[in-house]
């Protein structure tokens, strides 16, 4: 029989025929203002869901929006987004636990980028742990290769507190078998943990360049955002040109904090302990034991005028060169990252000086900066972060 190309789940009936298994899973239940999701309320057994086995082009995405707690997160856990191939012996069975059985992640672990030039480039920011020497990270006594995971809580350490729904798109694995299944599963500590967690607008297909992160992929092309509109050459995304964009940055985290500079502060708060700059810093001090995330990203900007990126940062004592900190861009609303520059070699326990050209990549109407920490975990450094500038010369 002729296998679907795309999987479709929107508003309207649940489409039984693109899934194989959503067990305790609650489809057309209210949750968080959406009629359209699949909600997952925390049992004893296995929750997720699994689509039958579809032949997706190569070029194609995986994007659906997800929520863990609707505002409110009750416990840990991991949502994992996971696939299985076709082989000469049939599909795998399916696995009980992480991705046993032949199930793998569709984004591979982050590699890092202030040790090795391959990885100067990501798609996402998958979540933070201890870097093993076998390439794999630990988190609690539990290993993964994946970096396609989101921590419950990492919604919920968000500065101005949880977003009740973030759009996760990402590009599904290169290789000359396309014929696949996917899921999307919840990963608990503990048998007995519990934790509300939904997912809606799921689409698995052909869908240019992921709009860039910027839009709806549909079955019909990219719906933009409503701050965006179609791009006729590629049929994807860009932000609009009457957007009103800033076009500098400055940030002494001595008063409030302002949205309009920030879209996302994890893992972090103002502190006074540490001189970074001068006055108050925003320090990164999220458990070593957790998956918090330790970031924070700037709103997209209007930076072809603009040349450097500076900054102050004071890092504790390090225990490995693994946990460093990188300055990253992203044009596309975060779907990928490329490194700007590292804290390797900083000296610590003291304050260090950065400027940083803007390379002509991120010259563009549209940009976003991220300073993140990919690993941590025991014996990794506090950071503090202070007198930030993005924009022309001052």
């Amino acid at each position: 029989s002729v296998r679907p190309t795309s999987v479709v789940l929107t508003a309207g009936s649940f489409p039984g025929t693109a899934f194989g298994m959503y067990p305790n899973g609650y489809y057309g239940t209210t949750f968080c203002s959406r009629t359209n999701s699949v909600l997952y309320i925390g049992t004893t057994g296995q929750e997720y869901l699994e689509t039958t086995t579809v032949d997706i082009p190569s070029g194609g995405y995986i994007q659906f929006d997800l929520s863990t707690g609707c505002g409110t997160v009750s416990s840990d856990f991991f949502v994992e987004v996971h696939y299985i191939s076709n082989s000469t012996s049939g599909l795998a069975p399916r696995s009980t636990f992480r991705t046993g059985s032949g199930w793998s992640y569709v984004l591979p672990a982050q590699c890092n980028p202030a040790l090795a030039a391959a990885c100067d480039s990501w798609a996402g920011t998958g979540p933070p742990g201890t870097l093993a020497s076998n390439g794999d990270i630990t988190y609690g006594g539990t290993a993964w290769t994946g970096g396609s995971m989101y921590f419950s809580q990492d919604g919920g350490a968000n500065y101005w507190g949880q977003a009740q729904w973030t759009r996760v798109t990402l590009p599904l694995p290169a290789g000359a078998d396309s014929t696949r299944r996917y899921r999307i599963i919840a990963q608990r500590s503990n048998a007995g943990s519990t934790g509300i967690w939904g997912i809606a607008n799921l689409f698995i297909g052909t869908c240019p360049l992921g709009c860039s992160g910027r839009g709806q992929c549909t079955a019909g092309g990219c719906v933009c955002d409503a701050s965006a509109v179609l791009d006729s050459n590629t049929g994807s995304c860009v932000i609009s040109p009457s957007a009103n964009l800033i076009t500098s940055l400055r940030e002494t985290f001595d008063g409030t904090i302002s949205q309009s500079q920030w879209s996302a502060i994890e893992g972090a708060a103002t502190t006074t302990l540490v001189v970074a700059g001068s006055g108050p810093t925003m320090r990164f001090d999220s458990p070593a034991n957790t998956a918090a995330m330790r970031k924070i990203v700037t709103v997209d900007m209007d930076c072809r005028n603009a040349t450097y990126v500076e900054f102050s940062l004071y890092l504790y004592s390090f225990s490995s060169q693994n946990f460093q900190i990188v300055l990253a861009y992203s044009t596309d609303a975060g779907v990928s990252w490329t490194s700007m520059t590292t804290s390797l070699g900083q000296v610590t326990a003291t304050t260090n000086y950065y400027s940083v050209p803007i390379p002509a990549a991120a010259q563009v109407f549209g940009v976003r900066f991220m300073w993140w920490q990919p690993f941590f975990g025991s014996g990794s450094p506090d950071w503090t972060l202070d007198d930030i500038y993005i924009g022309p010369p001052s």
